[in-house]
Order: C-alpha cells, then structure tokens, then sequence
C-alpha cells in the first residue's frame, strides 16, 4: 500500500444558503421590448480557463460548457439520473455490462450527426485525463456496436457508475480532432447542447446562442452573455442597474437587497463545505490525540458561521450534508466549543503553557470566507494558548503544495461535492491522490476504510451499501 500523509478534518462548516438575485424588470438591460424577453444576462464570478468540457472542473468553467454539452445521462437537482443523450440502456446480471442506446437524429452544432463512435473517442479520451479520469477508471472496454449503440464494460460492479457518466460530456471528435491545440479556447461547434458559442473571450464576455436544430426542441431564451465580474461590490451594483439578470449577492448585502422590494429573491440549501484541515503526520505537538481534542474544543464555529458568511450557513457536524448524498452519516461524535475542557486536555497532553502550532494557511478566494474563518481560528487557538499565524494565498499557490509537501500545519479551504459518498473517496482512500487527502497516522485503521470504500463501490444494494 503506498503510504501517504492525510489531513484530519478538525472542522467544518457548510454554506448552506445560494443567494440570487433576479429582476423584475421585463425590458431588456439598458433597452425596451414590446415583447417577452429572448435574452439574458449572467456574471461570473472568476475568469474561467478553458471551454475543453474534460479539461476543467472549475465551476465557472462548467457554468457554460453544460450549456453548449451534454452527456449520456444528468444528475437532476433531487440527485437522481435521468437520461440524457442515451435513451435507453440495460445492465447484465452481473452488472459489468452496459448497453446504451443513444437517442436517434441528435445533432452536434456543426450539423453532423452524433454517433456511437463519437461517444467510444471521448471516452477514451478521458482515460488519461487528470479532471476526468475518476469518472472513467472502471471502464475496462468500450465499443460501438452500432451507430447507436455503445457498450461499456466494467471491471466489477458500480453502484455510483451512472452518476460517473453525467461527469462525461460529449463532444464533436471531427471538430475537437481538427481544432487540435486550440480546442478550449476559441469558439468551436463541438457540442449537442441547447446553446451553441457564438463569442468567447474568457476576460471580458462569452455569448451563446440558441441552437435551432437542438434535439429537445429550441430554447426560449435565444442568446446568453456570461460577464466576468470577479469584483462582488462591483456585480452587485450592475445588476442593481440592470445590467444583469441573476447574481450570486454577497451575503453582506442581502437583507439591504430585500429591503427594496425590487426583486425576486431565493434562499436555497447548497452542498459547499468550508473545512479546516490538520496535518496529523507532521512531527509536532498536533500528533498528539488530546491537542488535537483540544482544538476541536477550542474552535467557535457559530462565530465563525456569522462572521465568515453573515449566519448565511450552518455548523457541518459531518463533511457530507446529510439526506443530500448517499451515504452520509447522520451520527457521530462532536466538538461543542468549550475553551475551559480545551485548556484541560492541553495540560493532560503536557503542555500547560500551549505552543506555537505555527501557520494557518487560508485561500482567498469565496470572498474571503476562508480567510475570516482562519481568523476566527486564529482567536480561538490563543485564547487557550496556542500561537499561530495566518499566511494568505491563491488556490493554484497553495492547493498543490497541500498535496505534493504536505508540509502545511493547518489550512482553511473547501469544496463542493457531488451527488454520491463516493466523492469523499478521493480524500481518504490510501491509493488515490486526487485531492488534498485527510491526514492519518496509527491513531487511524486505514485498511479499515479503504475495505469499506471497496465494498460500498461494488454493492449494488442500496440499503447494503
């Protein structure tokens, strides 16, 4: 078994509330209509990177491909599949085999028909690519065996292997093929979806039009801008003005916004977790059990719920939300803040007079919703004596030197899951290293986990797994 350092997750919180806003005005931005609106406006939050749908897993990258593409099946918002490009499929008795008959006359935005081929090629595609290669590793063959008909053959049964398919979108091979290098990053009719690209600018805006030919009947809404506009006070005042029709309001600002009656605004659960993470393999006082408990102890997160994000969240007692992923656990021991037992534990652990834990790394991005937890952290660890200083950071700085060092102390991050346990595999599972994994020394039974995850994966049964 290869070795590797994994990070104990000593806390976590879970922003629970997305908040939109959405104009009442039925004109267009900046103009009139004598009619219904065919159009909209849309900010993004962060420049994106690339519009190669398996060369990203930036959330405002996806924001826009899942527009233009689509794959076999979609994750619904309750978290079930549905089929999507696939119309039907059946599995063998076994459940290795997949047959999946793909809906007849679909169209890519370049005219061309989507075929079985095309599905086998990006597929294979993803093999070898780091964003998507979780998604295909249980594929051992795949084959066209008509026009439309694509049969996948797994390596042992999987209880999530749907799920994975909706993580695949599909693309025109002729035009990905003939664009070579450039794919991702100018406008290409490479997908099936709703929307084809017209502009793309990643800095300044990215337009998407109507496809008339589009498999499931034409769009309503006929054009889309996506506008970054990384700057939160900056968005919020343009759409204020009108120059969009959605944002994402800052949390600050929210109950200012629905004083104004102006707009129609929702309040909606999310599955984003901001956790802290501690690296229990470093040779320090953190390997200590009982510092460890003391931290836990230590740690105000109902502050850190209404400093960081305005109250807008709740206290995560689990790092999956629970009836919201499969899986997730709805019992277990928690840390409630008690500085007085914290302070206890650290004398139980030999150290009266605390000790420099050293520094609190924090991404700055989620406008600054880590940073201000770190913060919090900071406060709550020198009130029982514990010193440490906050070092601040972009995520592509500080993300791979958590993986690949692992020489950090503790640091404050997050992410958003998908719809299944699974995805928590990446961070504890011994032998995959596709995220920044939980910390673990000999206090953890690491083969325990990795049997259950193996076990859980290839349960078919829903209440057995």
């Amino acid at each position: 078994m290869k070795k590797k350092h994994l990070l104990f997750v000593a806390a976590i919180l879970i922003v629970t509330v997305l908040i939109s806003g959405c104009s009442t005005d039925t004109n267009a931005p900046g103009g009139e209509t004598s009619g219904p609106r065919t159009n909209i406006n849309i900010p993004l939050d962060s420049i994106g990177n690339t519009m190669d749908v398996h060369a990203t897993t930036l959330r405002v990258d996806s924001a826009v491909t899942r527009q233009f593409a689509e794959g076999l099946f979609h994750i619904e918002d309750d978290g079930t599949v549905t089929p999507r490009l696939a119309e039907d499929y059946t599995v063998s008795d076994d459940g290795t085999v997949y047959t999946i008959k793909l809906h007849e006359g679909v169209k890519f935005h370049n005219g061309d028909e989507l075929k079985a081929s095309d599905v086998v090629w990006n597929f294979q595609r993803c093999i070898d690519n780091m964003h998507r290669w979780q998604y295909v590793q249980d594929i051992i063959e795949i084959k066209a065996l008509d026009d439309n008909t694509v049969e996948m053959t797994l390596q042992a049964p999987s209880s999530i292997f749907l799920y994975n398919l909706a993580q695949v979108q599909i693309v025109s091979e002729k035009v990905v093929t003939e664009l070579g290098d450039m794919y991702g990053s100018v406008v290409a009719d490479t997908g099936t979806g709703p929307y084809r690209m017209t502009k793309y600018d990643q800095n300044t805006e990215i337009l998407l039009e109507a496809f008339p030919e589009y498999w499931r009947g034409e769009a309503e809404i006929k054009n889309i801008k996506f506008v970054p506009m990384t700057d939160s006070s900056t968005q919020l005042i343009a759409f204020e003005n009108g120059e969009f029709d959605f944002a994402q309001i800052p949390t600050a600002d929210w109950e200012a916004l629905v004083a104004t009656d102006k707009f129609t605004t929702i309040k909606a659960p999310g599955l984003h977790q901001s956790y802290i993470g501690i690296n229990v393999g470093k040779d320090s006082p953190i390997a200590n059990e009982k510092v460890r408990q003391a931290i836990g102890y230590a740690m105000d997160k109902e502050s850190m719920v209404a400093i960081a994000t305005d109250g807008f969240a709740d206290v995560a007692d689990y790092m999956m939300r629970p009836g919201y992923l499969e899986g997730a656990v709805d019992h277990g021991k928690f840390y409630t803040y008690n500085p007085e037992k914290a302070r206890e534990l650290l004398v139980e652990a030999g150290y009266p007079n605390g000790f420099d834990l050293g520094v609190i790394e924090a991404i700055t991005s989620a406008n600054g919703r880590y940073v201000k937890i770190a913060e919090v952290l900071e406060q709550n660890l020198a009130d029982i004596g514990i010193t440490s200083k906050i070092e601040r950071g972009e995520t592509a700085s500080m993300l791979p030197a958590w993986k690949t060092d692992r020489k950090y102390d503790i640091f404050v991050s997050g992410f958003t899951p998908t719809f299944s346990y699974y995805e928590f595999k990446g961070y504890v599972y011994s032998e995959m290293d596709l995220q920044v994994q939980l910390n673990y020394n000999d206090d953890i039974d690491i083969a325990f986990i990795d049997e259950s995850f193996d076990k859980g994966i290839t349960e078919l049964d829903d209440d057995k797994r």
